[in-house]
């Protein structure tokens, strides 16, 4: 059975900067059946987080743009990316309120717990490293990983 990794953002920028867990979400997907997911808001969270990495200061601006470049072009082609529908959003609303989750934190749940719940011929994994997201993740039922727990 093919294994399906979901990369929410927080996971994701481990691929294109340089911390903790970004060898174990560098080596995914971990053979030739296994697909990553990421949902379309990733785009927006990826950037935004790589270009305040660089006005703080923790990368240079040439880093940070090459690593955005690098992102877009695997986001166009190296992920399936899930589009958000109205009814994923009214899905998300739904966690947000029911765990008061941030609100990308609660579309990118709504996302994965989608795929869990209607691509059953697929191990699905969530990897995040946002420990409280986490902990929702594991009380919906979902297997996760934790890139931050890899060393």
């Amino acid at each position: 059975m093919a294994h399906a990794f979901f990369l929410d953002s927080s996971a994701l920028v481990k691929r294109y900067v340089h911390e903790e867990g970004s060898g174990y979400v560098s080596a995914l997907p971990t053979n030739s059946d296994d697909l990553l997911y990421v949902a379309q808001i990733a785009g927006v969270e990826v950037v935004s987080a790589i270009a305040r990495k660089s006005l703080s200061k923790t990368i240079s601006k040439s880093r940070a743009q090459s690593a955005i470049l690098q992102f877009r072009t695997d986001f166009n082609g190296k992920f399936v990316v899930l589009a958000t529908s109205s009814s994923l959003l009214e899905y998300a609303m739904q966690l947000a309120e029911t765990y008061a989750l941030r609100a990308y934190d609660a579309v990118q749940l709504a996302t994965v717990l989608t795929i869990a719940k209607h691509v059953t011929s697929l191990i699905v994994t969530f990897v995040c490293a946002d420990e409280a997201l986490n902990k929702v993740a594991q009380t919906e039922g979902l297997a996760i990983e934790n890139p931050n727990q890899h060393r």
